[in-house]
């Protein structure tokens, strides 16, 4: 009918008769109001909606409902067979979708998971859905290569995929409820500018999948709390430059791995202001091949483990070029072994400062690294802080509950360069013997400490070694030193 109240066309199918609407109203732009009640479709897509104009930019249609849950699309048994986008399918461009049910009677109709959504946005910007609800569909909402989309306000209930994002770029997914998703709550594939914010995915079989995608997952809550979930977040970076931002988000309950990433190539996973106290396998595991140029960044975040598995490692980081975890916390669960510590490997730039990790046998082991510096963490309740091997640099200053042991090498022979191996600055005193000449090297800079034309015995001549500095005396007769830590 017509805001008169006429009818001006009518059929027993409703994707017709919205249909004929669209067509009327394509390029113009309008409004269609679709009363309460439950429309049974008998052709799938039911209802299509391409705004498009030839003379320039369309105008902006809105569809909307009475009621999300008053006003349901659903389609009849045996209607699907694998085939077709959507219950709806939106494209074009400038279109507003609003207050509408889709219930995809999953039960009675085939579909292929990933392919197929209750309402389908294909090649299509400048898109908001609102206030939509969801359920027993392939999947809630799909955004295929389309761009300026924004999935507001949708309830999703027992769909396989809650949101799905595929070759698009810029969309927001805000202040939704994605709940028990049979396989995740939103997936992201080979999309960039995806913004996930404010929104709760609850009890889905995984929280978010993200394949190749920049991704910002923000203000969210992942949680688990009457199954058993897979992964929080499991993302990997296969193109150069992808960035995947997990901020002010938390990750709770029974879930095997909390968060798990593969970074490929240049691409960078920063986790900051968070919270994630979940991971019976895994709370954090992120990996790379060395040398691709990889980056984590973690700052302000707070981890529990909650494994379960004997002799799985609760954090481990291998083979990313460049890792700094800045002001977090590691917080032993107590479920299992607290000789499960963050583990980092191969990696070739190491930062921790500001950290604070408790009650685990090992604090942190570090492997196989480059350059390692660590400030100001302070540990508590650990036996063995720090446990490294391999390591061509380590520098630590400030750190509480962590000073290592010094031991004073044996002189060297007349000339032999001798190198602080430790990863602290050390005061090194010599004196007596009789000796010409003491050169520090710093970063392959020659420093002349003491020098003399005539071979004399030193009086208590004290210097300090950083990390990876050495000392090379020359004498007649060798003296007496010692190596103390620096205050």
């Amino acid at each position: 009918m017509n805001s008169s109240g006429y009818t001006v066309y009518q059929s027993n199918s409703p994707g017709n008769a919205i249909n004929y609407v669209i067509s009327q109203l394509s390029g113009k732009g309008g409004r269609v109001l679709i009363m309460r009640g439950v429309y049974a479709c008998t052709t799938y897509p039911c209802v299509t909606i391409n705004n498009a104009s030839s003379s320039g930019t369309p105008g902006l249609i809105i569809i909307e409902g009475e009621d999300p849950t008053g006003t349901v699309f659903t389609v009849g048994n045996g209607v699907v067979n694998s085939s077709g986008l959507g219950l709806f399918v939106v494209s074009g461009s400038f279109v507003w979708l609003r207050r509408i049910g889709l219930n995809g009677n999953a039960g009675n109709n085939t579909y292929s998971v990933g392919n197929q959504f209750n309402i389908a946005v294909s090649s299509a910007k400048f898109v908001w859905l609102d206030s939509i609800y969801s359920t027993n569909g392939p999947g809630a909402v799909g955004v295929l290569n389309s761009s300026g989309v924004v999935v507001s306000n949708v309830v999703s209930e027992g769909d396989s995929i809650g949101a799905y994002v595929g070759g698009s770029d810029t969309v927001l997914i805000g202040y939704s409820s994605l709940r028990r998703s049979v396989n995740y709550g939103v997936e992201v594939s080979l999309s960039t500018n995806t913004v996930i914010h404010g929104t709760s995915i609850i009890d889905a079989g995984s929280g978010v999948l993200i394949n190749d995608g920049d991704v910002l997952i923000d203000g969210s809550t992942i949680t688990f709390i009457n199954v058993s979930g897979e992964y929080g977040v499991n993302a990997t970076i296969s193109t150069a430059g992808r960035e995947i931002i997990i901020s002010n988000t938390a990750i709770t309950g029974s879930v095997a791995n909390a968060i798990n990433a593969v970074i490929n190539i240049q691409g960078r996973l920063a986790i900051q202001n968070s919270s994630v106290m979940a991971g019976s396998k895994s709370t954090l595991s992120v990996s790379s091949t060395p040398g691709s140029g990889a980056g984590l960044v973690i700052i302000g975040a707070n981890f529990r483990d909650q494994l379960t598995t004997a002799g799985s490692s609760p954090y481990t980081i291998s083979g990313v070029d460049s890792v700094e975890i800045i002001n977090s916390a590691f917080q032993f669960g107590g479920q299992t072994s607290s000789a499960n510590r963050p583990s980092i490997s191969n990696t070739k730039y190491l930062i921790l400062r500001g950290n604070t990790i408790t009650g685990y046998s090992t604090g942190i082991g570090v492997s196989s690294c480059g350059s390692v510096y660590l400030y100001d963490n302070y540990f508590n309740n650990v036996l063995a802080p720090v446990n490294y091997n391999n390591v061509s640099l380590m520098y630590a200053i400030r750190n509480i509950g962590w000073a290592p042991s010094i031991t004073t090498p044996l002189v060297p022979s007349s000339g032999t360069p001798v190198t602080n191996t430790y990863p602290v600055p050390v005061t090194v005193c010599i004196y007596g013997g009789s000796v010409s000449q003491v050169v520090i090297t710093k970063g392959g800079r020659l420093i002349t400490a003491f020098q003399s034309s005539t071979p004399q015995s030193i009086n208590g001549e004290c210097l300090v070694l950083d990390p990876g500095d050495s000392i090379t005396m020359t004498y007649l007769q060798p003296p007496n030193w010692a190596w103390m830590p620096t205050a």
